[in-house]
């Protein structure tokens, strides 16, 4: 028997498939109307299973085989309310979950849309198992620039700085960033491989047109920048900025100039592709003709005459995606605090993130189904000291490794020299001065001493250093202060407008 909350709404055009059961009547109405419908209890396991309506009985056969493959604890989460829960605020749409009571582990669902169908609810899509919808990327780009225009760009407000070279993926070859034309910007972890550096009479050679597609260099291309190249072709976008290519490490002077402008070079790009998925040799799979099939898989299942997705991103993994991006590179952290527009490779997926909307590729096109919450960064750049958002990016950016430990200062420097126009006086080793002693309070959990490499001093930034007073100096665990500022958010809501 079926245990529910019932939602029927004689206003709803039900489907004539679901008008026997209630079950499917109350999941219809969670799919096509989350904001205003109620939760659905389907009880224990095995009360939902004992359901002998066709329609929706795949759906809790399968999400509970799901739960038991996983190895679920079913005496904590199967306590009599397994059931369909509607979400607000971040995530606008329809889970369906182990516990409800307990947010225990569960599906995000979509409706699957039919194009041919005038006006149906369903916002989801069915990918293309191999190869990723790169138009949709295009669109996104274009809908971001003349929808929200100034909005998404240029977020922390920094200078306009133009990047010494870019990569000119018409013409394949190094050139000078003085152009005034728009240009897109890579993030991505190095793998393993050691790549090598370019030699100065080999840099000059790259500024030959089509140099980048002579094999003699091609190893100082990887698979990314590569994969990277195609897609800055593919939204219309003539220039690529890749640490890689366009920063001369021949010359550590000017090598040391340009990586210290690197947070200006993320904030003016017109997009930052940010592969959160893989790293610099595996590159970006499932673009048709350039890299590997993407080999994606979506959990399909019928509902009656409809059908419904299982999401393979949510609103917390791309929550996530700023905190715990590439945790294997610290430089990241601050090359996405800086980017204003991001295409974002997670999951094997494509996804698009600015200011203004979150939209992902197994959704609808231009359906906003999620919202990512940035109170903490618009309280910053507004110009509120407030200590605890500043904690919250500690905490994320310290939990990250870095190739040479000492290089934790200089990974984040381009951010605290932003983040000092609200904090006076700006920072010292991390700790803001205007609240120093205060902020010496600070303590955390599981951390492990930050050591300097052996690299040579000529080789290393000169404001690197990790003192032991300073969070900087311990990398692991949570970054806590002694007090967090006593801010009424709501009040500060209206400030921000």
């Amino acid at each position: 028997m079926d245990v529910i909350q019932p939602t029927s709404n004689p206003a709803i055009d039900y489907p004539k498939w679901a008008s026997d059961c209630s079950t499917c009547k109350a999941i219809w109405y969670q799919l096509t109307h989350p904001d205003t419908a109620s939760e659905v209890n389907l009880g224990f396991y095995e009360e939902a299973l004992s359901t002998t309506c066709q329609n929706h009985i795949v759906l809790v056969e399968r999400f509970i085989a799901s739960i038991r493959s996983k190895g679920i604890d079913e005496e904590r989460y199967n306590i009599g309310d397994l059931g369909f829960y509607k979400r607000g605020g971040f995530h606008r749409g329809v889970s369906l979950l182990a516990s409800i009571s307990k947010s225990g582990q569960g599906w995000k669902l979509l409706l699957l849309n039919k194009p041919d169908v005038p006006n149906h609810p369903g916002n989801g899509r069915i990918l293309d198992p191999d190869w990723a919808d790169v138009e949709a990327v295009k669109g996104w780009k274009h809908k971001c620039l003349s929808s929200h225009g100034s909005k998404c760009q240029n977020l922390l407000k920094v200078s306009s700085a133009r990047p010494a070279w870019l990569v000119d993926v018409q013409n394949q070859c190094i050139v000078s960033g003085d152009e005034s034309s728009s240009y897109v910007a890579l993030s991505y972890t190095y793998s393993s491989h050691t790549h090598p550096k370019i030699a100065a009479e080999d840099y000059a050679m790259l500024q030959e047109p089509f140099a980048l597609a002579n094999t003699t260099f091609s190893a100082y291309i990887s698979p990314i920048i590569r994969h990277a190249m195609y897609l800055t072709s593919t939204i219309d976008e003539r220039y690529l900025w890749a640490d890689a290519l366009c920063v001369t490490h021949h010359d550590p002077e000017a090598a040391s100039e340009q990586l210290a402008t690197m947070g200006t070079i993320y904030a003016n790009a017109v997009v930052t592709i940010i592969a959160v998925d893989g790293d610099s040799q595996s590159g970006i799979p499932g673009l048709r003709g350039i890299s590997n099939p993407r080999g994606i898989q979506q959990e399909i299942i019928p509902f009656g005459d409809e059908t419904i997705l299982v999401r393979n991103t949510d609103i917390n993994s791309m929550g996530r995606v700023g905190s715990n991006y590439n945790h294997n590179r610290g430089w990241t952290f601050q090359e996405y605090s800086f980017s204003g527009r991001k295409i974002v490779l997670l999951d094997r997926e494509l996804h698009w993130m600015c200011a203004c909307t979150t939209w992902h590729e197994e959704v609808t096109l231009f359906t906003e189904i999620d919202h990512i919450f940035r109170y903490q960064f618009d309280l910053l750049t507004a110009g509120f000291p407030a200590d605890f958002c500043l904690t919250q990016h500690a905490m994320a950016y310290n939990q990250r490794a870095l190739t040479f430990q000492e290089d934790a200062l200089p990974a984040i420097s381009g951010l605290l020299s932003v983040l000092s126009r609200s904090f006076e006086g700006g920072f010292l080793y991390g700790i803001p001065e205007m609240f120093f002693e205060h902020s010496l309070g600070w303590w955390g959990m599981d951390m492990v001493r930050r050591v300097s490499s052996d690299r040579p001093t000529e080789k290393q930034f000169a404001f690197s250093g990790l003192p032991s007073w300073s969070w900087l100096g311990w990398q692991g665990g949570e970054v806590i202060a002694e007090e967090w500022e006593k801010l009424d958010l709501k009040k500060i809501s209206l400030v921000l407008g």
